[in-house]
Order: structure tokens, then C-alpha cells, then sequence
């Protein structure tokens, strides 16, 4: 048998590889040939840390940017599926798939050799750039999984179409049928493979030990401010900040809250400069970068995100992924979704998009409860530092919802790509 795995993103190292995933495959399939498509796949750091048998091959997959024919197909998808057309979006699947690009020819021999015995996992299916490989695997008879990598992927549209989806839970899986028009059968739930440490309790460091690890008080209250990154052109982060010191700043000395400020890998940490010598406040980051490919977390690094929001007593998030960690973790989180600065640009991002699309339906049930300005969040803070319970229960829909059950997702996406290759 023979894997393809296509790897476009540090993120996607992240959630596959630091999670075990090609040991985990090579136990079920010991005589598999594993080849991983990666735009670092010339980085010896790289293909050294994930040659794990020694036999692994590395290929180039390269970014790709949408086309005027691709664009046509994906328009001519939405308004078969907004006019309720959904009996034609497979032919127009059909026709988006059949398109490839010249740069991977030279693949085409060695991928014919055996498509009845080859599968390809793609693990970021809302991107583009696995496309052209997915596309040139279904011309040659090869079945392809495809993963939704986050929970608001599929709001933000779908741009590699591939033979079965895997998302994280049933309320993705009805997006990928209402929204992507694809059959209930194609859509499978692997759970949350992001948060596969968080699974684990001996990850869990009590908070004594945390708090001396990152030089903090574990006798007074931790406040992280979790950025939400340069998404938006000129998109302004640190009045959050700003206003979380100010708040701070009305406490004795003895039970101010401390901050750690967890910067987005897409936030400017230059930005922040200025609140570096503020007593009792931290930055913190993902620090692993690989070349081609971004920040790539690994799996300690992702297991200190899990003690740092298991014992914050608030996350302060403008609408990162942090909300759902935090609610899973029963953390307390507030929700700012304004910023005196730049009043405009924020209120037209989160009226025309966060509070739209993902966010929207957290806030139209009634689990979240955005703060508009400062009096809001203010409030918001006290209240949670005071009835730290008080939202127990919203925590836990949201985390029922969008986390669920599944404990063990690599062995779900392991299950679904043996099952492709008929050996299960």
C-alpha cells in the first residue's frame, strides 16, 4: 500500500505529525510506502525529525492560488446550492476536479504504478494548495480523504474537493451538506486532533508548578488575552491589551490579576513592545518556525497552551479558537469585540464576518455574550472573576457542540484512511 499525506502548513505538522500519526499508521501498516507532499521537503530539520522508518520520501507541493477557471467552477457551486440545485454540484465537482497543473507531471508516473493500492490524505481542505495534487490523484483512479482542519473552515469555504470529508464535529458535518452540498455519506466526524493533548490528564501541570514555570503568582488571578491576528489589513491589537492593564491597574497590589498575552502566530509581538516592562504581565507564543511552512507548534509547546488556559481564571479572546478551548476546559472567557482605536474597521469585520459566520450561531444560542465596549467588558471581567460558574453551563453546550466525545481523532482519521484502502 502506498500513503500520499500532503502537509501545506506548520499547523498541519501540529495537528498530524506531533500527534504520533505516521507511527501510528506504520503499526497498523508496516510495509506501507509513506509519501509526504510538504513545501518543506527540502528542510533538513524537517525531513530528519519525520523520516521515522528511514524510508519515508519527501515531495514538493507548492502554493496555489485560485484561477479564473477554478473561481468560475466555485461560483457556479454556490448558486447551484443557494437556488437549491444540490443534483448538480457532483457534475460541477466533476468538471473543478478534472483540472490540474503542469507542475505535477512529472508525478504521473509514479503515481499510476499502483492507484488501487494508494490513498491521499489532505490535511487542509478549506486551502488551496493541495488542490492541483487532490485533483491530479482523482484523474488517476486514486481515492482521496480530505480533513476540515478548524471549526470555521468550512464557513470560509472549501477549496480542495475531495471522495470523503472528515470534520470535527456534527455541526461541521451538516456545513459540509448545506453549505458544500456534499452526501451525508462522504462526511465523516473524527473529532478535534487540535486538541488531542488536551485529552490527556497527565499533560495537566497543577498550577502551583505552572505558575512558577512561567515566573507568575498562583495565588492571584491569571487573565490571558488570546489575539485573534493580522487577519484584517491594519487590523489594530493592542487596545485589548490596553484595556485589560487598565482594569488590572484598579486592584491593590496583592490581588491584581496577572496577564499572559498570547500572541496569535499571525500577530506582530513589535507591536506590543510597549507594555514589556509592565509588572506582572507575559507574552507568550508558538516559538517553533520552519522554513516554507510557517509556525509548526510542537506537541510541548501545545501542551503548555493546555496548562496555560486550564488555569487561567479568564481568557480574554476577540473571537480566536481559544473560546472553544476555553469553554472544553471550563474556563471562563470574555468576548470584546470592540476596539476605541480603530471603532470602524472592527465593527465592519465582526458585523460582516465573526459575528456572521462561526462565531454568529455562539452568539445567537446564547453561549457567548460579546462586550461592546468598555464598560461591557469591564463587567464581563468581574463577573467571571467573581462567578467563575456562573457560565458553566454555556461552556459546557459549546463544548458538547463543537468538541463532543471523541477522545482519540488520529485513530478515527487512521480509520478512515484504512478503511479506503480496504484492509479494515
Amino acid at each position: 500500500m502506498r500513503l500520499l499525506l500532503c502537509l501545506p502548513e506548520g499547523q498541519n505538522i501540529r495537528n498530524i505529525l506531533e500527534n504520533n500519526f505516521l507511527n501510528r499508521y506504520l503499526e497498523k501498516r508496516p510495509d506501507a510506502e509513506i509519501i509526504i507532499f510538504t513545501p518543506a521537503f527540502r528542510i533538513p530539520e524537517f525531513t530528519e525529525k519525520w523520516n521515522v522508518n528511514g524510508k519515508i520520501i519527501f515531495k514538493e507541493i507548492i502554493p496555489y492560488t485560485l484561477n479564473k477557471r477554478d473561481r468560475f467552477w466555485l461560483k457556479l457551486k454556490k448558486l447551484a446550492i443557494r437556488y437549491g440545485l444540490n443534483w448538480v454540484v457532483p457534475g460541477i465537482l466533476n468538471k473543478e476536479r478534472k483540472n490540474s497543473i503542469g507542475y505535477y507531471d512529472d508525478l504521473i508516473p509514479l503515481l499510476s504504478e499502483m492507484p488501487e493500492k494508494t490513498i491521499m490524505l489532505c490535511t487542509h481542505i478549506h486551502l488551496p494548495h493541495e488542490r492541483p495534487l487532490a485533483n491530479l490523484a482523482t484523474s488517476l483512479g486514486i481515492k482521496v480523504v480530505g480533513i476540515v482542519n478548524s471549526w470555521d473552515n468550512v464557513y470560509k469555504g472549501i477549496m480542495t474537493h475531495v471522495d470523503k470529508v472528515l470534520v470535527w464535529n456534527e455541526v461541521n458535518k451538516n456545513e459540509m451538506i448545506s453549505m458544500e452540498a456534499y452526501p451525508k455519506s462522504n462526511v465523516e466526524i473524527m473529532g478535534v486532533h487540535a486538541f488531542e493533548p488536551y485529552f490527556k490528564k497527565e499533560n495537566l501541570l497543577s498550577r502551583e508548578a505552572f505558575s512558577n514555570q512561567i515566573g507568575l503568582d498562583p495565588d492571584r488571578p491569571i487573565l490571558v488575552y488570546a489575539s485573534i491576528g493580522q487577519f484584517v489589513p491594519f487590523f489594530e491589537e493592542t487596545f485589548v491589551l490596553d484595556k485589560m492593564v487598565e482594569y488590572c491597574m484598579q486592584f491593590e497590589e496583592s490581588k491584581r490579576p496577572q496577564i499572559i498575552c498570547r500572541l496569535h502566530p499571525w500577530s506582530k509581538r513589535a507591536l506590543f513592545d510597549r507594555f514589556q516592562d509592565f509588572p506582572g504581565l507575559i507574552f507568550s507564543e508558538f516559538k517553533t518556525y520552519v522554513p516554507t511552512i510557517n509556525w509548526a507548534p510542537t506537541y510541548s509547546e501545545v501542551v503548555f497552551s493546555f496548562n496555560m488556559l486550564s488555569h487561567a481564571d479568564v481568557c480574554v479572546s476577540p473571537g480566536s479558537t481559544m473560546v472553544l478551548e476555553s469553554a472544553f476546559l471550563d474556563t471562563p472567557f470574555v468576548v470584546p469585540v470592540y476596539n476605541d482605536f480603530q471603532p470602524f474597521i472592527w465593527k465592519d469585520y465582526y458585523s460582516r464576518f465573526c459575528l456572521v459566520w462561526h462565531f454568529g450561531r455562539l452568539v445567537k444560542n446564547g453561549w457567548v455574550k460579546p462586550a461592546l465596549n468598555t464598560q461591557e467588558f469591564f463587567a464581563q471581567l468581574d463577573e467571571n472573576l467573581s462567578f467563575p460558574d456562573k457560565y458553566q453551563k454555556e461552556r459546557t453546550l459549546i463544548s458538547n457542540e463543537y468538541v463532543g466525545e471523541i477522545r482519540d481523532p488520529l485513530e478515527r482519521i487512521l480509520d478512515s484512511v484504512l478503511k479506503y484502502e480496504n484492509i479494515i
